[in-house]
Parts: structure tokens; sequence; C-alpha cells
């Protein structure tokens, strides 16, 4: 048989209350622009990874100063 194809997504899960806040700001917020909370979700981890990046840098920064 051919080779399998890796899947482009994988599934994660989240506490309900969490997706349920999630899902009321969309809806009570349209203004933001989510369409999803796949969407909120990928943006929020996005946003989440980029600031721990950066922090890293700065600490690294830091260390090489001292």
């Amino acid at each position: 048989m051919g080779e399998e194809k890796e899947k482009p997504y994988q599934s994660i899960s989240i506490p309900k209350e969490l997706y349920q806040e999630i899902v009321k700001t969309i809806e009570e917020m349209p203004h933001l622009g989510y369409k999803s909370a796949a969407e909120f979700v990928k943006e929020a981890v996005r946003e989440k990874l980029f600031a721990i990046k950066n922090m890293y840098v700065v600490i690294r920064e830091e260390e090489e100063i001292e």
C-alpha cells in the first residue's frame, strides 16, 4: 500500500467551561472577528508561544550581559 500521509491537525482537549467561555466571548464580541473557538484558540496559542520565546530571548541576553 502507499505511504500514510501525515494529518495536518492534532486534537487537544480543554475543559468544557473554558470552551463555553470562549464561545460566549466570540458571540458577545463579534467585532473581534473570530468565527470559531478553534480560530480563537489557535491565535491565543500563537500569542503565548511568541511571548514565551521573546521572554526567553530577553533572559538569554541578560545572562550574556552579566
